[in-house]
């Protein structure tokens, strides 16, 4: 049995009292708390569906009838709070409006559902035993002494979800050998403190996200901006670097050409470092290096001349006397660099 205490009962509160007097067993009877007496174990009631009912004691826990000899029979809690709001499947509220625990339900009913049947300004605690149609069903009360017994025809729109209560655990759907009854939902104002709370964790996850992706671009763009720059480097020297190499039509290197234009150009110009030939035997070079190339003075213009002649000379002695190539000394060899 549970404390007075725990109960919390206020006056003005609406609530539900059950009795045990013979023809009423395991009917509710909605009514509003008057006025409270915890030590003397009494409350007063007024039964607002019976005007003609006068406001009279009754009280919070109470012995069955069948049970005052019996030792092993505890008292049972007479009263509960209002039952609570009931909403279609239809037209469930948003969860965020939610203030008191509700009861949702479609409004069918299957074999073996537990009820409360509303008949006689009371609810009866009935169950299913045939669905009759689609609006209709046949219901049994409880057997004596929990009930009065009986088979009656009920129309599904006098019928909710039968429901237990305690303090402690407050409202739970009545359950038949341990499983649910029905397929009604609670749904409870604590509900939407989840909601919040998986709401705010899903908005902080996103934050985090968009930080991390954040993050990622910022470090993405860094990289893209420091291959950049040293793209825009090697391009710089390469132009150098062409500017700087002087060759024939053969493997000239454009200034403005691309990165793999220079590429190319760069390898025309290492295959024609090894193309130094002899004339006259098919080895010739491709181009003559001037000492003006390198120092644009009066005395390099002067040395240039005179190996120009040099040469001419040595080519016309060579014309004349029709000498083999192939003699002449290593030594003897002029190579064209």
């Amino acid at each position: 049995m549970e404390k007075l205490g725990v109960l919390h009962l206020e006056v003005g509160q609406l609530a539900e009292m059950r009795t045990f007097v013979r023809g009423f067993r395991g009917a509710w009877f909605r009514c509003k708390i008057k006025d409270v007496f915890l030590e003397k174990n009494k409350i007063l009631l007024e039964y607002y569906d019976f005007s003609d009912e006068e406001i009279s004691w009754a009280k919070i826990y109470e012995v069955p009838h069948y049970g005052r000899k019996s030792k092993q029979i505890k008292k049972q809690l007479m009263m509960r709070p209002h039952y609570p709001q009931m909403h279609h499947t239809s037209e469930m509220p948003p969860v965020n409006s939610i203030s008191e625990v509700c009861v949702i339900n479609d409004g069918t009913w299957k074999v073996g559902d537990l009820v409360d049947w509303f008949e006689d300004s009371s609810y009866w605690s009935a169950r299913v035993i045939k669905v009759l149609s689609d609006d209709k069903v046949k219901i049994e009360l409880p057997m004596a002494p929990a009930g009065e017994g009986g088979v009656h025809e009920a129309f599904c729109k006098d019928l909710r979800p039968s429901l237990d209560w305690s303090a402690g655990k407050g409202w739970t759907l009545a359950t038949m050998e341990g499983q649910s009854s029905c397929s009604a939902q609670l749904i409870f104002p604590s509900q939407q403190d989840e909601v919040n709370c998986k709401a705010t964790e899903q908005m902080v996850m996103g934050l985090d996200s968009e930080r991390e992706e954040a993050s990622s671009t910022s470090r993405i763009s860094a990289a893209i901006a420091i291959e950049g720059g040293d793209r825009e480097r090697q391009q710089e020297a390469n132009k150098m670097n062409s500017e700087q190499v002087k060759m024939d039509g053969k493997a000239v290197i454009s200034s403005s050409s691309s990165s793999s234009e220079d590429s190319i150009s760069t390898l025309h110009v290492e295959e024609s470092k090894e193309e130094e030939v002899v004339v006259g035997s098919a080895e010739y070079s491709s181009s003559i290096e001037l000492n003006m190339m390198h120092e644009e003075t009066l005395e390099a213009t002067i040395l240039d001349l005179e190996e120009l002649a040099n040469r001419i000379k040595w080519i016309k002695s060579i014309l004349e006397t029709n000498q083999d190539t192939s003699s002449l000394s290593s030594s003897s060899r002029w190579k064209f660099t």
